[in-house]
């Protein structure tokens, strides 16, 4: 069993003197928000079981949290940062218990974001309550932009780390995220995952126009974590504000998606199994929560695939591999 009490006694010293990531504000979150803008209370928009990750972690109970120290001007969850109504304080017993009547229904716990690694304090109250943490395969979906503080913390309670690797170069980084220093931040947070023995997923979300300068230069890193798992993402969304950058602010090509997948293919890169799972996802009573957008050129965007998202999708694009793959693995 961890002895979460120990562990949430490291959290609260590092709030008072906060540098849990690169930004280093050290400041007291108890009386202040930093750069992130987020104090010692954290706010969740969302929480249920999801089936539109990697397989390799499907179903996972995803918890997602307001907040990042990134500003990226594509998020996909921009909308909630910027309408407070969407979140909410959550009491852990109110999400624990959740987690906890849903069990036989998910094999891992992810922490979602914004920046999951923010909310240490919050993700250690919640594996502590009924020890959700000691019977869960816990994963963080993360950007990777944190520090050595925190992966002291890190490594006492994550088993997997989704790492969102999503520029290849310092300069694109800046002019998208506003980070600073970013790929080296990333890749030495990627190699300290993998040499505690962690499992990693390099995720990269193929962007329209940086194909050469972000995908290829991200591939190439990847060459130098070996261990690690690679997760292509090609249904970027134009949003947030990303309409004062002509680049991005469309579709993917068919031309640059497959560009990609052939790269991959020439690299000898495999993106995902598609074993069979074994858990009762037909049983699962469902999340009361869904939403699906339309934009305005007509195209449907589900940001939560939960079971009843997925069936929906498997009834309006029916050819869509990854929707496919999704259902048959899980017996859909």
């Amino acid at each position: 069993m961890n002895d979460w009490k120990e562990i949430r006694k490291d959290i609260i010293k590092a709030y008072k003197k906060c540098s849990l990531c690169a930004w280093d504000c050290r400041i007291d979150r108890f009386h202040e928000e930093g750069g992130c803008k987020i104090g010692s209370r954290s706010k969740i928009f969302f929480d249920g079981i999801l089936l539109g990750e990697e397989i390799s972690i499907i179903p996972t109970y995803g918890i997602f949290y307001m907040g990042c120290n990134l500003d990226c001007i594509f998020c996909e969850f921009g909308r909630c940062f910027e309408r407070p109504w969407r979140s909410q304080r959550m009491s852990r017993d109110a999400v624990g218990a959740r987690i906890v009547s849903r069990k036989d229904y998910f094999r891992t716990l992810s922490f979602v974001g914004g920046e999951p690694s923010l909310h240490l304090l919050s993700m250690i109250n919640l594996l502590a309550y009924q020890d959700i943490g000691a019977s869960s395969v816990k994963v963080l979906n993360s950007n990777m932009y944190f520090s050595v503080q925190a992966r002291e913390i890190l490594k006492e309670i994550i088993d997997v780390y989704i790492a969102d690797f999503h520029f290849g170069n310092d300069n694109c980084a800046s002019i998208l995220s506003g980070a600073v220093e970013y790929c080296s931040q990333v890749m030495s947070n990627i190699k300290w995952a993998l040499e505690a023995g962690k499992q990693v997923i390099f995720r990269h979300l193929l962007l329209p126009g940086h194909g050469v300068c972000c995908f290829r230069k991200v591939v190439d890193y990847f060459k130098e974590a070996p261990g690690a798992q690679f997760s292509l993402l090609t249904n970027y969304n134009p949003c947030h504000r990303t309409q004062g950058n002509a680049t991005i602010n469309r579709r993917l090509s068919a031309e640059e998606i497959e560009r990609a997948e052939r790269l991959l293919l020439e690299r000898g890169i495999n993106t995902e199994t598609s074993q069979a799972i074994s858990y009762k996802v037909n049983d699962d009573p469902g999340d009361e929560f869904h939403e699906i957008i339309i934009d305005k050129e007509g195209q449907i965007i589900i940001p939560y695939v939960t079971r009843e998202m997925l069936l929906l999708a498997g009834e309006l694009v029916p050819e869509d591999k990854q929707v496919r793959k999704r259902k048959k693995v899980l017996g859909l």
